[in-house]
C-alpha cells in the first residue's frame, strides 16, 4: 500500500490524544477520578456526638469541622472521622448520606459501632 504497512488487529479503545502533561486521557480520567471522588463520612465527639455529612475534599472538610467553620460542629468538637465511603459522583454521596441519616442508616452505623 504505497509504503505503508498495514496493521491488522490493532484497534485503539480510546482516543490516543494526549495532553500536554503526556497522559493519555484514559489514564488522566483514572488518576483525577480516583483522587476527587465523593465521600460520606461520619464523625465521633470525644462527647459522644456524631455527625453525618459527605464532601469531595475529605481531609479538607474535617479539618473544617474540627477548626469551628461548620456551624453545625462548632463547639461540639473535637471530632474524629470513624468511617467514611468513596462515590464517583455527589449524588451517589447524597443518597448515601441521606440513608444514614434515616433511622435504618443510624441502626446500620450502631450495629458496627460507628455511633
Amino acid at each position: 500500500m504505497n509504503g505503508i504497512q498495514e496493521v491488522v488487529g490493532s484497534i485503539p479503545i480510546s482516543s490516543t490524544k494526549e495532553y500536554k502533561n503526556g497522559l493519555h486521557y484514559a489514564a488522566r480520567f483514572f488518576i483525577i477520578g480516583r483522587l476527587m471522588g465523593f465521600h460520606v463520612y461520619v464523625l465521633k465527639s470525644h462527647s459522644g456526638r456524631s455527625y453525618i455529612g459527605h464532601s469531595k475534599h475529605l481531609n479538607a472538610r474535617v479539618a473544617e469541622h474540627n477548626s469551628g467553620k461548620s456551624k453545625a460542629t462548632k463547639g461540639k468538637g473535637p471530632w474524629k472521622l470513624v468511617y467514611s465511603e468513596e462515590f464517583e459522583t455527589r449524588a451517589e454521596a447524597v443518597i448515601r448520606e441521606r440513608y444514614f441519616k434515616t433511622v435504618e442508616g443510624r441502626i446500620e452505623l450502631r450495629k458496627k459501632g460507628l455511633i
